[in-house]
């Protein structure tokens, strides 16, 4: 797994290196590291790296979700109050 992907899958969760390397049980340092390409996850952490990013997708797409029903909602009550504003005429 590359650094790149590392950190990316570390910004997609809103971790700081600190926080990460706590939920990964290492050290900090270790996690820059990782980042910058000195040192690779071992496979049994890579193994986690893959189930956390899958865990950041589904956090997106539930925050995707949620600003469109918000959006959804909004749209619904412009249209509704539109409605009562074309009747009053």
């Amino acid at each position: 797994m590359e650094g790149a992907e590392v950190k990316s899958i570390r910004q997609s969760l809103r971790l700081n290196q600190s926080q990460f390397a706590q939920l990964m049980g290492v050290h900090a340092i270790t996690v820059s590291k990782w980042e910058s390409g000195i040192t690779s996850p071992t496979d049994y952490q890579q193994a986690f790296l893959s189930q956390y990013r899958v865990a950041a997708k589904e956090k997106q797409a539930q925050t995707d979700l949620k600003g469109i029903l918000i959006m959804a909602g909004v749209i619904a009550a412009v249209m509704f109050l539109l409605s009562i504003a074309t009747k009053k005429k």
